[in-house]
C-alpha cells in the first residue's frame, strides 16, 4: 500500500509477497522471485525481472540502475521515454521488455555501491 501526501493511495497486486522496497524515480519491489518495478504515478508495472536483489542502486541522472545480488551484479539503463509512451497501453504481466537495457554485468560480491555520476563505486 502507498502514503501518498500523507493519505492513504494505491495498493498494488503482486504476484507473489513483497518483503523489501527500494525506492528511487520507480518504485522497486522485491519479492521471492523477482524485482518489480512500478510507475509512482499511475502505480502501474512498468518492468518485472526476475532477480533477487539485495540493493537496487539508481544513478544521480536516474538513468542507470544497479541491481545488486548476493554474488552477481547487473547494470540497467531505464529509458523512460519508451516507458512513458508504452505504460498506458501495456497488458503484459511483466511490463515493458524495453524498458530496460543491460548494460554490464559481473560475478561480484558487493557489500555497499554508490554511483559517482555515470561511475558505479563499491566495496565487495
Amino acid at each position: 500500500k502507498l502514503y501518498k501526501g500523507l493519505k492513504p493511495g494505491e495498493t498494488v497486486a503482486l504476484p507473489e509477497p513483497a518483503d523489501k522496497l527500494f525506492s528511487g524515480p520507480l518504485l522497486a519491489v522485491r519479492s521471492a522471485g523477482a524485482i518489480t518495478f512500478i510507475d509512482w504515478d499511475s502505480m502501474r508495472v512498468v518492468r518485472r525481472i526476475e532477480a533477487r536483489p539485495t540493493q537496487v542502486s539508481w544513478s544521480d541522472s536516474n538513468e542507470l540502475v544497479a541491481l545488486i545480488l548476493e554474488s552477481s551484479f547487473y547494470i540497467l539503463r531505464f529509458n523512460a521515454d519508451v516507458a512513458a509512451e508504452k505504460l498506458p497501453t501495456c497488458t503484459a504481466d511483466d511490463g515493458i521488455e524495453e524498458a530496460f537495457d543491460t548494460v554490464d554485468e559481473g560475478e561480484e560480491t558487493i557489500r555497499q555501491a554508490s554511483w559517482v555520476g555515470d561511475c558505479l563505486c563499491f566495496i565487495n
